[in-house]
């Protein structure tokens, strides 16, 4: 059975996404880099607002606190001094489970607006 996403799906993701924009200007886990050789990247994982890890692609969570990033493959780490908040926002593919209720085929694919960084380096190697 494939769900579709209903009102109380909206309220849940409403909750969520205000959470996860309060956030402040720091990357987030979904947002968008632009290296500087034209790679295009999304934010996977943060650690601590010292590294900031990309992935190609990769299954992102909208949970209580903000998205995360649930699976990917990471590449190295870039420093937060590297990148520059533009004004782009771009689509970028979430989940959560229909009525958070958790279990198998439960998902509820949608998009949110994700902010999108330009990077002074080239995409990090694995």
């Amino acid at each position: 059975m494939r769900y579709e996403i209903d009102d109380r799906d909206r309220a849940i993701i409403a909750q969520r996404t205000k959470v996860h924009d309060a956030k402040g200007a720091a990357p987030r886990d979904g947002d968008y880099i632009v290296f500087a050789d034209g790679i295009t990247r999304r934010v996977s994982e943060t650690w601590g607002g010292e590294h900031i890890q990309t992935c190609d692609s990769g299954s992102f969570y909208l949970g209580n606190y903000g998205l995360y990033c649930s699976s990917a493959a990471h590449y190295l780490p870039v420093s937060p001094d590297t990148l520059t908040l533009t004004e782009e926002k771009r689509p970028g593919s979430v989940w959560i489970s229909h009525h958070d209720l958790s279990g198998a085929g439960r998902g509820v694919d949608f998009n949110v607006e994700c902010r999108v960084y330009t990077c002074t380096e080239n995409a990090p190697e694995c």
